[in-house]
């Protein structure tokens, strides 16, 4: 058994190791240097002290794992198995609300582009677009962007600033108070007022049964507000950790995408298939 557990553990460095030297190859022909790959290390707690040396490091890695075994079965899997998941969930959820894997790597696209920009981690964004397509909203036509200003400028997570949204547009009002909105209903109407960039304080009223018209009156409001919070956040120490932190979640999704998760998924099934 524990020679078998080597073997498959040797195997696996084998399979990242490929995949790892073409993603650092291609990082550093877009301008990534070898010392920001060395940070990113650092900042996304990662083992090993340099991924500028990974195929170096992952092939001296190769004999420790098969001695420590479950360690190395460890590494694989939280660092790497546990994140091509959540990615597959992700793509999942979107291939069914979007009506095509084509159309689902579009949207993955585009969230990945657009998490570059934000304090945010690329699977805290990820989860809020596929969140709102869920809910039948758009989050490419701005509402995103407001969104994750809106939650960056109150120093909240951006999903919380989700939630607010799409409790609003159903008639669930308690979660615009976290966001500078109190909500009054009275009949078909619901009155919202805040206070505006000068501190005076307004008020605006919607209907209560058109969505359209609560969404695009949240995020007005919000945008007089918050506007450019997220990019001024994400200059900050914290936020270029963060960013940090995304590269790095590139990087271990590349590797799962050259192969490797769909080589353990068949490992999986074959078990399974035995058991």
């Amino acid at each position: 058994m524990g020679e078998m557990k080597s073997k498959l553990i040797i195997e696996l460095i084998n399979k990242v190791s490929g995949p790892a030297k073409k993603i650092r190859d291609s990082l550093l022909q877009i301008g990534v240097t070898n010392k920001q790959l060395n940070n990113l290390n650092v900042a996304a707690g990662t083992v090993g002290k340099n991924i500028g040396n990974v195929t170096r490091q992952t092939g001296a890695l190769a004999g420790k794992m098969a001695i420590l075994g479950g360690a190395g079965l460890w590494f694989v899997k939280s660092q790497l198995i546990d994140t091509a998941a959540q990615f597959e969930k992700f793509r999942t959820v979107l291939e069914t609300v979007e009506g095509s894997s084509a159309k689902a790597q579009t949207s993955m696209d585009w969230v990945s582009n657009f998490a570059t920009t934000t304090p945010y981690e690329l699977n805290e964004v990820m989860e809020s677009f596929v969140r709102l397509r869920a809910y039948g909203l758009d989050p490419t036509n701005g509402l995103l962007r407001t969104l994750g200003d809106t939650g960056s400028a109150m120093g909240k997570p951006i999903m919380q600033a989700v939630e607010a949204i799409a409790d609003a547009i159903t008639g669930e009002n308690e979660r615009l108070k976290e966001f500078g909105i109190r909500a009054e209903v009275k009949a078909n109407q619901i009155r919202y007022t805040y206070t505006d960039k000068a501190g005076k304080q307004q008020h605006k009223i919607v209907d209560k049964n058109n969505r359209k018209m609560i969404e695009s009156t949240l995020t007005t409001i919000w945008n007089e507000k918050y506007a450019g919070a997220m990019e001024k956040q994400s200059k900050t120490w914290e936020g270029m950790v963060s960013n940090l932190a995304d590269q790095y979640t590139r990087f271990k999704v590349k590797i799962m995408e050259a192969g490797l998760f769909d080589w353990l998924k068949g490992k999986l099934g074959d078990f399974l298939a035995s058991v």
